[in-house]
């Protein structure tokens, strides 16, 4: 009787773990009868059949536990996947792109406008500029003319910083070229004062003077001096034109 319980119980979870101490006691109840069984040659069959319930019965509570537990796994995975993490941060936009980083808000202020370039790393003020014909003094050594600027260049930063930062900031083009764009050699230094002071590392918040040339194709198409950002956000900063008549 306890066998049959037992097994009528297995089915419902968790409820069944009394199901199971129900068939285990059947199922020792029914060995103790199947013992005495031999004795008096009679009941045998229920003895069996109490063991068999039983043994059925405790099977049958732990697969239905197996099962009730992993649904219960399977509803709370689903509702852990439905509900967003707290640890992403809002979209600061309605198109949903991250937010800019400090270097590229540094990047976006910076300028080329009336000759002075201001960037997150320095500032570069042009002075003044000069046509420099070949073969001539500070362009001895050229066959070719040159257009040359002076300037000062600031360093904002800890960051190592000469005045020949001026290379890798600006470009200078002549539009004479039908097929491609002709952009200018660098021509020697223009300025002997600068000799021993071009490669000198500027502190933070220090300004020293410089010079820089380029050769020039010809002496009539003007020439365009772009700016472009060292920390590579954008490529043109700003153009200024250099009329060459």
């Amino acid at each position: 009787m306890l066998s049959l319980i037992g097994l009528l119980t297995s089915w419902i979870p968790i409820l069944n773990i009394i199901g199971i101490i129900l068939a285990v006691l059947g199922v020792v109840l029914a060995a103790i009868g199947l013992a005495k069984s031999r004795k008096a040659r009679t009941g045998k069959g229920l003895a069996f059949a109490g063991i068999a319930l039983g043994v059925l019965a405790v099977l049958v509570a732990i697969l239905i536990n197996v099962a009730f537990s992993n649904a219960v796994d399977d509803a709370l995975d689903d509702d852990d996947a439905d509900v967003p993490s707290s640890t992403v941060p809002a979209s600061p936009t309605d198109g949903g792109s991250a937010a800019p980083s400090e270097e590229g808000r540094a990047s976006d202020q910076s300028t080329f406008k009336d000759g002075v370039l201001t960037t997150s790393e320095m500032k570069i003020v042009i002075t003044r500029h000069k046509i420099i014909p070949a073969g001539t003094k500070a362009n001895e050594y050229s066959d070719k003319p040159v257009i040359a600027f002076w300037y000062r260049i600031t360093n904002l930063t800890d960051k190592d910083t000469s005045p020949m930062d001026w290379i890798g900031t600006f470009a200078a083009f002549q539009d004479n070229n039908p097929n491609a764009e002709n952009e200018l050699n660098i021509g020697s230094l223009p300025d002997d004062r600068f000799l021993d002071s071009q490669m000198e590392n500027i502190k933070k918040g220090g300004t020293v003077e410089n010079a820089v040339a380029y050769e020039l194709d010809d002496l009539s198409t003007p020439v365009e001096l772009v700016a472009n950002d060292s920390l590579g956000f954008d490529d043109d900063l700003g153009r200024m034109t250099f009329n060459l008549k």
